[in-house]
Order: C-alpha cells, then structure tokens, then sequence
C-alpha cells in the first residue's frame, strides 16, 4: 500500500511532513498572497461532514467548528492540499481556484478551506486576513490517483476576467490502492 506521494513544484526539493511529502521552495505570489505548501497524500484529514452540519442546523461556519472526522480520500483519489498565506487586508474563497492534472478533462474544484492548521470546513467560503499580517489557509482538493509524472494545474477562476496566470506544478507517484 502506497501513502505517499511524492510532490515537485517547479524543480524545487522535497521535504518529508507527516503522512505525505509537502515542498520545501521559494513561495509562489498569487494575487491574495503566496503559496507556501503543497502535500498530497492518500492519509486521512480531519474534516466536518457538511450533511451532519445541515441537519443539526449549523448552517454558518463557526470560530471553533469542533474536532471534525478524520476521512480518507474516496477509493481511487488522494488528497491535495494547498497551504496559502494571505496578505494583509487580502481574501481567498473556496471557489477562487481549481486544479487539474495535465492532459486530463476533469478539474477539481476545492472541497473544504482550513484556517492554519484547523480543521477543513466545507462550510467556509472565504477567509480574509486582517491588517496586521499574513494569515495561513489551506485549501483542501480530492484528486485522481497519481501514476508516474503528472503536471498539475492551478486555474484561477478570475482568469478570465483579470487575466491571472495558472500555476504549475508536477506531481510523481505510484498506483493508490
């Protein structure tokens, strides 16, 4: 069983954390701020059940949401994980960006976005930093399984409009059970 996949952003070195392997490079500027982490992993994250959320009536998302279920990726798929520091006074939504592996239709849209190192929340749709500095997000993608070298596409929505570049990355990896 493979549970872990190896991450390459731009040619720049890897560096072992956790359940999966996250880049040690030179952070990326996007517009709200810079992509500091990318990990991918088939490891389970600690996410709400936004079914259970509804139903119980929390339909808002909350400063201290609870502990969350940890879940692993659906049969097939691993997780992408994307760690975003914002700038101050700055925003990133859950819909701002998709990704997609080259060569391939499907596009991924985010899930679930964490603030730091919290728990994914489908709920929260957008996290703004305030003016004293840099807040960190992550944004929580399920992907295809990874076999071999695969280029990894980060599509802004606001693309078409204000003309933001797409950021790409490679990802290497073996068959997910």
């Amino acid at each position: 069983m493979v549970d872990r996949l190896k991450v390459a952003l731009l040619g720049l070195a890897l560096v072992s954390v956790g359940g999966g392997i996250a880049l040690g490079f030179e952070p990326v500027q996007l517009r709200e701020g810079r992509l500091v982490g990318v990990e991918m992993t088939v490891d389970e994250v600690r996410k709400l059940n936004l079914n259970e959320l509804l139903l119980a009536g929390r339909l808002q998302p909350e400063a201290e949401p609870g502990e969350g279920r940890r879940r692993p990726p659906d049969a097939g798929k691993a997780y992408l994980i994307l760690e975003i520091e914002l700038e101050a006074g700055k925003s990133v939504g859950k819909y701002d960006y998709t990704v997609q592996f080259a060569g391939r239709d499907r596009v991924s849209p985010c899930l679930a976005m964490a603030r730091g190192d919290g728990v994914f929340d489908p709920r929260l749709w957008e996290v703004t930093a305030d003016e004293s500095g840099l807040a960190p997000v992550r944004l929580l993608y399920e992907t295809d399984e990874v076999e071999g070298e695969v280029e990894v596409l980060l599509i802004p929505a606001l693309g078409l409009t204000i003309g933001q570049p797409r950021v790409g990355f490679k990802v290497e990896g073996a068959a997910l059970p």
